[in-house]
Protein backbone atom coordinates (compact mmCIF):
# COMPACT_ATOMS: atom_id res chain seq x y z
CA UNK A 1 0.00 0.00 0.00
CA UNK A 2 1.20 3.10 -0.90
CA UNK A 3 0.15 6.31 1.13
CA UNK A 4 0.73 9.90 -0.10
CA UNK A 5 0.21 13.18 2.24
CA UNK A 6 0.23 16.43 0.61
CA UNK A 7 0.65 19.89 2.08
CA UNK A 8 0.39 22.86 -0.18
CA UNK A 9 2.89 24.58 1.64
CA UNK A 10 5.81 22.63 0.93
CA UNK A 11 6.23 24.12 -2.32
CA UNK A 12 4.78 27.43 -2.27
CA UNK A 13 7.70 28.97 -3.63
CA UNK A 14 8.08 26.68 -6.99
CA UNK A 15 6.17 26.42 -10.02
CA UNK A 16 3.25 24.45 -10.50
CA UNK A 17 5.51 21.88 -12.65
CA UNK A 18 7.11 21.48 -9.13
CA UNK A 19 4.79 19.97 -7.35
CA UNK A 20 4.86 17.09 -9.29
CA UNK A 21 8.77 17.14 -9.66
CA UNK A 22 9.57 17.44 -5.74
CA UNK A 23 7.36 14.36 -4.91
CA UNK A 24 9.57 12.66 -7.74
CA UNK A 25 12.56 13.75 -7.37
CA UNK A 26 12.61 12.88 -3.46
CA UNK A 27 13.16 9.32 -4.63
CA UNK A 28 16.84 10.65 -6.36
CA UNK A 29 16.49 7.66 -8.62
CA UNK A 30 15.10 8.93 -11.85
CA UNK A 31 16.04 11.05 -14.45
CA UNK A 32 15.57 14.47 -14.57
CA UNK A 33 13.72 14.16 -17.84
CA UNK A 34 11.21 11.55 -17.05
CA UNK A 35 10.50 13.37 -13.71
CA UNK A 36 9.27 16.42 -15.89
CA UNK A 37 7.17 14.03 -17.90
CA UNK A 38 5.96 12.57 -15.16
CA UNK A 39 4.78 15.67 -13.21
CA UNK A 40 3.18 17.09 -16.85
CA UNK A 41 1.30 14.35 -17.26
CA UNK A 42 -0.02 14.12 -14.10
CA UNK A 43 -0.85 17.91 -14.27
CA UNK A 44 -3.26 16.99 -16.89
CA UNK A 45 -4.71 14.33 -15.15
CA UNK A 46 -6.13 17.29 -12.83
CA UNK A 47 -7.37 19.39 -15.62
CA UNK A 48 -4.04 21.50 -15.49
CA UNK A 49 -3.02 23.14 -18.86
CA UNK A 50 0.83 22.69 -20.34
CA UNK A 51 1.14 26.36 -19.72
CA UNK A 52 -0.03 26.38 -16.31
CA UNK A 53 3.21 24.54 -15.84
CA UNK A 54 5.44 27.40 -15.44
CA UNK A 55 3.31 29.56 -13.23
CA UNK A 56 4.42 30.44 -9.95
CA UNK A 57 1.51 30.10 -6.93
CA UNK A 58 0.88 33.65 -6.77
CA UNK A 59 -0.66 33.12 -10.60
CA UNK A 60 -2.84 30.08 -9.53
CA UNK A 61 -6.37 30.58 -7.98
CA UNK A 62 -6.79 28.86 -5.21
CA UNK A 63 -8.81 25.56 -7.18
CA UNK A 64 -5.58 25.23 -9.26
CA UNK A 65 -3.54 25.03 -5.96
CA UNK A 66 -5.63 22.14 -5.25
CA UNK A 67 -5.22 20.45 -8.21
CA UNK A 68 -1.95 20.89 -8.15
CA UNK A 69 -1.70 19.35 -4.42
CA UNK A 70 -3.70 16.23 -5.87
CA UNK A 71 -1.06 15.99 -9.26
CA UNK A 72 2.00 15.68 -5.97
CA UNK A 73 -0.39 13.33 -4.34
CA UNK A 74 -0.40 11.14 -7.82
CA UNK A 75 3.31 11.39 -8.85
CA UNK A 76 4.24 8.41 -7.12
CA UNK A 77 1.31 6.26 -8.64
CA UNK A 78 -0.30 5.41 -5.06
CA UNK A 79 -2.96 3.13 -4.30
CA UNK A 80 -4.29 5.29 -1.31
CA UNK A 81 -4.93 9.09 -0.85
CA UNK A 82 -5.54 10.83 2.09
CA UNK A 83 -7.34 14.14 1.61
CA UNK A 84 -7.81 16.66 3.82
CA UNK A 85 -10.30 19.34 3.82
CA UNK A 86 -9.75 19.07 0.01
CA UNK A 87 -12.63 22.01 -0.76
CA UNK A 88 -11.85 24.39 1.69
CA UNK A 89 -11.67 27.73 0.77
CA UNK A 90 -13.05 26.93 -2.43
CA UNK A 91 -16.95 28.60 -4.03
CA UNK A 92 -19.27 26.37 -4.27
CA UNK A 93 -18.74 25.94 -8.11
CA UNK A 94 -14.96 25.28 -7.94
CA UNK A 95 -15.99 22.74 -4.96
CA UNK A 96 -18.61 20.60 -7.31
CA UNK A 97 -15.81 20.61 -10.03
CA UNK A 98 -13.17 19.36 -7.74
CA UNK A 99 -15.32 16.94 -6.06
CA UNK A 100 -16.29 15.27 -8.66
CA UNK A 101 -12.31 15.21 -10.36
CA UNK A 102 -11.47 13.15 -7.09
CA UNK A 103 -14.60 10.97 -8.10
CA UNK A 104 -13.17 10.50 -11.88
CA UNK A 105 -9.85 9.89 -10.90
CA UNK A 106 -10.78 7.31 -8.11
CA UNK A 107 -12.86 5.41 -10.67
CA UNK A 108 -10.44 5.58 -13.38
CA UNK A 109 -7.45 4.96 -11.20
CA UNK A 110 -9.14 2.25 -8.50
CA UNK A 111 -8.07 4.75 -5.99
CA UNK A 112 -8.99 4.32 -2.69
CA UNK A 113 -9.72 7.59 -1.21
CA UNK A 114 -9.97 8.39 2.36
CA UNK A 115 -11.40 12.02 3.18
CA UNK A 116 -11.79 14.99 6.61
CA UNK A 117 -13.57 17.31 5.66
CA UNK A 118 -16.59 19.41 7.55
CA UNK A 119 -18.08 20.34 4.50
CA UNK A 120 -21.25 18.31 4.33
CA UNK A 121 -22.33 19.19 0.65
CA UNK A 122 -18.74 17.50 0.11
CA UNK A 123 -19.46 14.28 2.03
CA UNK A 124 -23.03 13.69 0.57
CA UNK A 125 -21.71 14.49 -2.95
CA UNK A 126 -19.37 11.55 -2.45
CA UNK A 127 -21.48 9.09 -0.46
CA UNK A 128 -24.42 9.47 -2.78
CA UNK A 129 -25.76 12.67 -5.08
CA UNK A 130 -28.61 12.37 -7.87
CA UNK A 131 -28.28 9.78 -9.93
CA UNK A 132 -26.70 10.11 -13.54
CA UNK A 133 -26.52 7.03 -16.33
CA UNK A 134 -23.70 5.21 -14.27
CA UNK A 135 -23.51 6.74 -10.79
CA UNK A 136 -24.86 4.84 -7.67
CA UNK A 137 -28.09 5.03 -6.28
CA UNK A 138 -28.78 7.14 -3.32
CA UNK A 139 -27.78 6.12 0.13
CA UNK A 140 -27.88 8.57 2.52
CA UNK A 141 -30.57 11.65 2.95
CA UNK A 142 -29.18 15.07 4.36
CA UNK A 143 -31.77 16.56 7.04
CA UNK A 144 -31.89 18.56 10.16
CA UNK A 145 -32.87 16.83 13.35
CA UNK A 146 -33.35 19.43 15.94
CA UNK A 147 -30.26 21.47 15.90
CA UNK A 148 -28.21 18.71 14.47
CA UNK A 149 -27.44 18.17 10.72
CA UNK A 150 -27.44 14.47 9.79
CA UNK A 151 -27.12 11.50 7.41
CA UNK A 152 -29.97 9.17 7.46
CA UNK A 153 -28.85 6.15 5.87
CA UNK A 154 -31.53 5.38 3.13
CA UNK A 155 -31.80 1.53 4.70
CA UNK A 156 -33.32 3.24 7.75
CA UNK A 157 -36.74 4.95 5.73
CA UNK A 158 -39.77 3.61 6.35
CA UNK A 159 -41.22 6.01 4.02
CA UNK A 160 -41.32 9.94 2.30
CA UNK A 161 -44.65 11.50 2.11
CA UNK A 162 -44.38 14.92 0.40
CA UNK A 163 -46.94 17.92 1.15
CA UNK A 164 -47.01 20.77 -1.60
CA UNK A 165 -43.34 22.51 0.39
CA UNK A 166 -42.06 19.79 2.59
CA UNK A 167 -40.86 15.76 2.40
CA UNK A 168 -41.53 13.58 5.31
CA UNK A 169 -38.37 11.33 6.30
CA UNK A 170 -40.21 8.61 8.44
CA UNK A 171 -37.84 6.22 10.71
CA UNK A 172 -37.87 3.64 13.39
CA UNK A 173 -35.95 6.94 15.56
CA UNK A 174 -37.51 9.81 14.43
CA UNK A 175 -39.24 11.72 12.21
CA UNK A 176 -37.77 15.01 9.63
CA UNK A 177 -38.55 17.24 7.12
CA UNK A 178 -36.61 17.88 3.98
CA UNK A 179 -37.07 20.27 0.94
CA UNK A 180 -36.11 17.57 -1.82
CA UNK A 181 -39.42 16.39 -3.76
CA UNK A 182 -40.64 13.17 -4.19
CA UNK A 183 -39.60 12.68 -8.18
CA UNK A 184 -35.84 13.58 -7.08
CA UNK A 185 -35.70 11.34 -4.48
CA UNK A 186 -37.20 8.72 -6.57
CA UNK A 187 -34.57 8.97 -9.35
CA UNK A 188 -32.10 7.70 -6.61
CA UNK A 189 -33.95 4.73 -4.99
CA UNK A 190 -33.17 2.08 -7.55
CA UNK A 191 -34.05 -1.00 -7.09
CA UNK A 192 -37.05 -3.35 -5.77
CA UNK A 193 -37.07 -1.59 -1.87
CA UNK A 194 -38.56 1.28 -2.26
CA UNK A 195 -42.39 1.86 -4.21
CA UNK A 196 -44.09 4.33 -4.85
CA UNK A 197 -47.92 3.87 -3.88
CA UNK A 198 -48.98 7.79 -3.77
CA UNK A 199 -47.70 11.08 -6.17
CA UNK A 200 -47.05 11.95 -2.81
CA UNK A 201 -45.93 8.56 -1.24
CA UNK A 202 -42.87 6.51 -1.44
CA UNK A 203 -42.69 3.15 0.93
CA UNK A 204 -39.78 0.97 1.85
CA UNK A 205 -41.64 -2.47 0.52
CA UNK A 206 -39.59 -4.38 3.80
CA UNK A 207 -41.12 -2.16 6.08
CA UNK A 208 -45.14 -2.77 5.18
CA UNK A 209 -47.00 -4.10 8.23
CA UNK A 210 -50.30 -5.61 6.19
CA UNK A 211 -51.82 -4.05 2.92
CA UNK A 212 -56.23 -3.61 3.24
CA UNK A 213 -58.94 -2.23 1.15
CA UNK A 214 -61.95 -0.96 2.21
CA UNK A 215 -65.58 -1.40 0.62
CA UNK A 216 -64.40 0.78 -2.37
CA UNK A 217 -61.83 -0.69 -3.28
CA UNK A 218 -59.56 1.84 -1.91
CA UNK A 219 -55.94 0.20 -0.84
CA UNK A 220 -54.12 1.11 2.10
CA UNK A 221 -50.41 -0.10 3.87
CA UNK A 222 -49.64 -0.07 7.18
CA UNK A 223 -45.91 0.45 7.82
CA UNK A 224 -44.01 -2.12 10.94
CA UNK A 225 -44.54 0.29 14.41
CA UNK A 226 -46.45 3.63 12.06
CA UNK A 227 -50.13 4.22 13.18
CA UNK A 228 -51.03 5.66 9.76
CA UNK A 229 -52.36 3.90 7.03
CA UNK A 230 -51.20 5.48 4.09
CA UNK A 231 -53.17 5.71 0.84
CA UNK A 232 -52.57 3.52 -2.17
CA UNK A 233 -53.56 5.48 -5.63
CA UNK A 234 -54.85 3.31 -8.42
CA UNK A 235 -51.98 3.77 -10.67
CA UNK A 236 -49.86 1.89 -7.87
CA UNK A 237 -52.65 -0.62 -6.91
CA UNK A 238 -50.97 -3.38 -8.85
CA UNK A 239 -48.24 -3.67 -6.49
CA UNK A 240 -50.78 -5.01 -4.23
CA UNK A 241 -52.96 -7.43 -6.39
CA UNK A 242 -53.15 -10.13 -3.79
CA UNK A 243 -54.30 -8.08 -0.55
Amino acid sequence: MTTVFVRQGKYAAARAEGGPDLTTAELRTLPDAFVVRVAMLKLQMVGLKASDADKMPADLSGGMIKRVALARALSLEPELVFLDEPTAGLDPRASDDYVALIRELRRELGLTVVMVTHDLDTLVAQLSAKLTPGAEQLRWIKASVGTQLRLIPVDDVLFFQADEKYTLVATTDFDTLIRTPIKELLDGLVGNKFWQIHRSTIINATAVDMGTRDFRGQASVKIKGRPENLAVSRPFSHLFKQM
